[in-house]
């Protein structure tokens, strides 16, 4: 019994493209393989249109002029310890306190000099002034210092401190006294008084 067999003719890739030889494999019809021809003939110049047309508009594509990297470092974080600080003293061993105010000066990487000024009595001002040490800045900065103040004063006074930037918490302690300075950012223009006495 005889077979009927179809020719088809050998289709070339240079003339067709390998579209047109995956249709001769699967037995596509000459129409179809047409119209597969041009749709991938439309689809490749969609996709290079889009990029050329979007580049044009100033979409912010890479090679566009309008297009600017984002930045490879963070802000700078803002300094929670220096500045100006006003609130109170008080004595945790001893039945006084006082007003307070404080001012924070940046000496280097991580060290600042505290100038804390208290009043003591109500009519007597104190000032000492600390070298403060920054161990710690996340989130709050903790800071630490101690400054020896002779033996008529009390002798070392160690101080820890804590500041969020708005409120600045420091603990003093000393063989004759422990207390807590507990201060608030105070307006640029507040200073401490410039008096040689002591405080703790």
């Amino acid at each position: 019994m005889g077979h009927d067999r179809t020719v088809i003719p050998v289709i070339s890739p240079r003339q067709f493209g390998p579209l047109n030889i995956e249709c001769y494999r699967t037995g596509m019809s000459s129409s179809k393989q047409r119209k597969l021809k041009w749709c991938g003939i439309g689809a490749v110049l969609l996709l290079t249109a889009i990029p050329m047309a979007c580049k044009l508009a100033g979409f912010g594509l890479a090679g566009s002029s309008n297009w600017t990297p984002a930045p490879t470092t963070l802000p700078t974080q803002a300094d929670l310890l220096e500045g100006n600080w006003v609130g109170t003293w008080a004595s945790n061993q001893r039945d006084m306190d006082g007003a307070l105010r404080c001012r924070v000066v940046k000496q280097g990487e991580g060290v600042y000099e505290a100038r804390f000024d208290a009043v003591f009595a109500k009519y007597f001002s104190y000032e000492s002034i600390v070298t403060l040490q920054v161990s710690s800045k996340t989130p709050a900065w903790v800071c630490a210092g101690e400054k020896d103040l002779g033996a008529l004063g009390g002798g070392v006074y160690k101080y820890q401190g804590h500041s969020d930037g708005n409120e600045f918490v420091c603990d003093y302690d000393s063989a004759y006294d422990k207390g807590t300075f507990r201060l608030k950012r105070a307006a640029a223009t507040t200073q401490p008084a410039g008096t040689d006495a002591k405080a703790p």
